[in-house]
């Protein structure tokens, strides 16, 4: 019992920790918005959600990305956001970013964390994880592929950017009911 009750502080601590950094990154942005060497060095890139009720996109969240990294750099630091502010932490890795008939296609590939790798039954599973907690419900699962599909397309974004992703799930094509259009290549 006591196990439980540490693993749930910790838990808690560790939320309490991402809502802190999120605070003040969003603060940052807010106060160096109209400051032009900010913005000349920096995308300013909002992360994506869904309405409960309508399935709009809508903005959580804005992220800071250095100008001067390389695409597949800018991607990773969209893929740790993403990952911390929406997902739990669940890890989300940029691959590649590939040519398919002259388009620039992002693999990125969601991942269970090192606990619940090769456990199919949901009552076992440690934590938030991708098949039980967003993967799951046709609201929950039709959020999380607006929110993946839409902050990685960013598709209010000029500047030069994928023309698509692609999703996988422990390196495979994704095969959950609820999230509808992860398994297929999404375009700008």
């Amino acid at each position: 019992e006591n196990n439980i009750l540490n693993r749930k502080i910790s838990d808690l601590q560790h939320q309490l920790d991402i809502n802190n950094s999120l605070i003040q990154d969003q603060v940052k942005i807010i106060n160096y918005r109209n400051n032009k060497d900010f913005e000349g060095e920096n995308l300013i890139l909002p992360i994506y959600t869904a309405n409960i009720n309508t399935y709009k996109k809508e903005i959580k969240y804005f992220i800071e990305i250095p100008k001067a990294l390389p695409l597949e750099e800018q991607l990773s630091i969209v893929a740790n956001k993403l990952s911390i502010y929406c997902f739990s932490g669940l890890p989300i890795t940029v691959m590649e970013i590939k040519s398919i008939d002259g388009l620039e296609i992002a693999v990125v590939n969601l991942k269970e964390t090192e606990v619940n790798k090769g456990i199919d039954n949901l009552d076992e599973l440690i934590g938030k994880t991708w098949k039980a907690n967003y993967f799951q419900g046709s609201s929950g699962g039709i959020i999380t592929s607006n929110q993946l599909v839409d902050t990685f397309l960013q598709n209010d974004y000029e500047g030069k950017w994928i023309d698509g992703v692609q999703f996988l799930y422990e390196g495979n094509i994704i095969e959950f009911d609820h999230v509808l259009g992860l398994s297929d290549i999404n375009y700008r």
